[in-house]
């Protein structure tokens, strides 16, 4: 993103220690102090929120006391589309095969039982190998490794910020199995986020492309992730063009200027994009702001006339100093003499 727009940028729960405080000393906080309780308290929290899938948007919170089970209102955002068939291609890499296959092997001969993550509501387990959640997540195989945890004895560990069916499915991506429901992007981030998933973050950045770039983008805007800003610029630099007005809904200023900006051709596309943008959300204030980034000297004359003037997005008074800055240059540059309409 421009300099201008500082973003917020925080360190990851990852990178910090089991009380929460980055500058701690390790030498001051015995195992015994802080490990007591259970993994899943430590942890709480640290993953930023679920958003569930469009289905749970109208059930989430529906009452005012939110229990311990409860999990967050979908925030205000645009809904990123997690391309399930393309994550499926990604998640299980032909050299990592052998390793997820050999850890279910080792598993078998000490037969070790399954981990069942259990939810509020009276609602099923979901199971999974407790070697797969190792292989695959750095959190859970410091939380199923050790029997300083209560989880790795039991094999049963509490689920209390997230759905069941958004987490089953974020399990079921460790497997690279991708029935149910499309999930929401911005939950399987932060999941995989949370419990140190890589494989999954690295498909939502691979698997980025016109219909959810500015979904991403404006979460990584709302999150600080300048991980998953930088990877949607880039994107926005190729498939700008070809991002429609719905995919635009609820999408900041901050976020659309940025994702402009990211198109170095320039010229009508980017004039094309800030009209789908205005048109998704209104506010001519703001759509002012676009224009004004937009260098119109890379706009054929024609499409000033055909394209820019009829669409009343730019003020009579402008368009016309545009129109005679664009004629003056064609004057002066009579190899670059382009029809005028008379």
């Amino acid at each position: 993103y421009p300099s201008s727009m500082s973003l917020p940028f925080t360190m990851s729960h990852l990178e910090t220690d089991h009380l929460g405080d980055p500058t701690a000393s390790s030498e001051a906080v015995t195992p015994r102090s802080c490990f007591t309780g259970t993994f899943s308290n430590m942890t709480a929290g640290r993953g930023g929120t679920d958003y569930g899938t469009a289905a749970d948007a109208s059930s989430a919170c529906s009452s005012s006391k939110a229990s311990l089970w409860d999990w967050p209102e979908v925030p205000a955002g645009p809904f990123w589309h997690f391309r399930r068939q393309a994550a499926k291609a990604n998640m299980h890499p032909k050299e990592n095969l052998s390793a997820v296959f050999g850890s279910l092997w080792a598993q078998a001969q000490k037969q070790t039982d399954m981990v069942k993550f259990e939810f509020g509501g009276g609602k099923a387990p979901v199971c999974a190998h407790r070697s797969v959640l190792s292989l695959k997540s750095t959190v859970f195989a410091s939380m199923l490794d050790s029997e300083l945890f209560s989880e790795a004895r039991t094999g049963r560990v509490r689920i209390r910020d997230c759905s069941r069916e958004t987490f089953a499915a974020f399990i079921g991506y460790m497997y690279g199995c991708d029935e149910g429901p499309v999930q929401d992007g911005r939950a399987m981030w932060d999941l995989s986020d949370k419990y140190g998933v890589d494989s999954i973050r690295h498909v939502l950045l691979e698997t980025l492309d016109e219909t959810n770039v500015a979904a991403a983008a404006q979460y990584a805007f709302d999150t600080g992730s300048t991980e998953l800003a930088a990877a949607a610029r880039r994107c926005a630099g190729e498939c700008l063009p070809r991002i429609a007005t719905q995919a635009l809904e609820g999408v900041k200023l901050e976020v659309a200027l940025a994702l402009m900006s990211a198109f170095r051709p320039g010229g009508l596309p980017q004039y094309l994009f800030a009209e789908r943008w205005h048109a998704a959300n209104g506010d001519f204030g703001h759509t002012d702001t676009l224009l004004r980034q937009i260098d119109f000297g890379k706009v054929h004359l024609s499409d000033l006339l055909a394209t820019v003037k009829p669409s009343g997005l730019v003020a009579p008074g402008l368009f016309s100093d545009i129109y005679e800055r664009k004629l003056e240059r064609i004057r002066s540059h009579p190899w670059a003499m382009q029809p005028i309409d008379p």
